[in-house]
């Protein structure tokens, strides 16, 4: 087994492990914070589990494009959140 498919196995474990928690959890990276701005935060989501998805009503694919809208659609409120 190469180091990309050893890798490839951790993860699918390690997700697969967070399923099991009473909480919901969300995997993301590449944190960006716009500096001209300061108002915009760029990330690339990458897992939710499945009591995240439960208590949402919303899988991966319904809010991978623009999640942190979707979960905070109030935009003050949002912007609070950041």
């Amino acid at each position: 087994m190469d180091i990309k498919q050893e890798l490839d196995f951790y993860r699918r474990e390690y997700y697969r492990i967070l399923d099991f928690l009473p909480v919901g959890v969300v995997v993301i990276s590449n944190l960006i914070i716009d500096e001209y701005k300061n108002e915009d935060i760029y990330f690339e989501l990458h897992y939710i589990n499945n009591f995240f998805s439960e208590s949402t009503g919303y899988t991966l694919d319904e809010i991978s494009d623009s999640w942190f809208e979707t979960l905070y659609p109030d935009a003050e409120y949002r912007s609070q959140r950041k």
